[in-house]
């Protein structure tokens, strides 16, 4: 992030964000329901949007702006809510105004895609490979790596991505060549999704991105993957054998 935008990102983080947190936050005291109700929706939203920042920030602790984001949540917030209180700008309007702002600043900081990517991927260590070409016997060498048709047009619009990551998404394929024609060996499903789009532009305010997050195993070759489907292959065998 360049240092002439920091101004300007501190401004989005520290001030603008937390008005619109802090606003559902106090407003909710004017609704009409009891007092202890509406306390506990006050404390929740705050502690919503807390666990939001903290989330985040753990699981990307490089990302700036998930450190701006909480840095916004801890200065901002408490600033505006006492300022809220103390001038006693709540109504069920601003409530709602604040509810569906801040909803949408946290689909914006992608915290429910990044949540459920996480829990998809934190245990992988390997792709979900499925192999569909039953002549594929595990020995063949002239095996190519390459996208699925929607991951190519994923990358060229992030408009056609997924908007959230699901357990079984079709990201590559393995082809092989067979009497000159071109056959799926295996299909390769990890999770991915598209950037929100208030991400995806100030990520490649410095240096152009990708508009998407996938799960890739960066350690891994496509030699070591394509190692694991010829083992895949071998124990399925084993298995056939075993059950005649």
């Amino acid at each position: 992030m360049g240092i002439f935008l920091l101004p300007f990102f501190i401004f989005i983080f520290v001030y603008f964000f937390p008005y619109f947190w802090a606003m559902a936050i106090s407003s909710a005291m004017s609704l009409n329901i009891k007092l202890k109700f509406q306390i506990l929706l006050s404390v929740f939203l705050f502690v919503f949007v807390g666990f939001c920042a903290v989330y985040c920030y753990a699981i990307d602790t490089d990302h700036t702006l998930y450190l701006l984001f909480l840095a916004g949540y801890v200065i901002g917030t408490p600033l505006w809510v006492l300022r809220f209180y103390l001038n006693e700008r709540t109504s069920k309007v601003r409530f709602y105004i604040g509810l569906v702002a801040t909803l949408f600043i946290i689909w914006e900081m992608e915290v429910p895609q990044r949540i459920l990517f996480h829990s998809l991927t934190k245990d992988k260590t390997m792709y979900d490979i499925e192999i569909v070409d039953e002549l594929f016997d595990g020995n063949t060498t002239s095996v190519t790596y390459g996208y699925s048709e929607n991951r190519k047009k994923c990358i060229k619009d992030i408009f056609s991505c997924p908007f959230m990551p699901l357990p079984r998404q079709l990201q590559h394929h393995f082809f092989t060549t067979r009497n000159g024609e071109k056959i799926v060996v295996a299909n390769v499903y990890a999770p991915y999704y598209g950037k929100s789009l208030f991400l995806n532009y100030f990520e490649n305010l410095n240096t152009t991105h990708s508009p998407y997050r996938a799960f890739s195993l960066k350690s891994l070759t496509n030699k070591e993957v394509f190692e694991h489907l010829r083992n895949l292959k071998s124990s399925q065998k084993g298995e056939n054998n075993g059950n005649n």
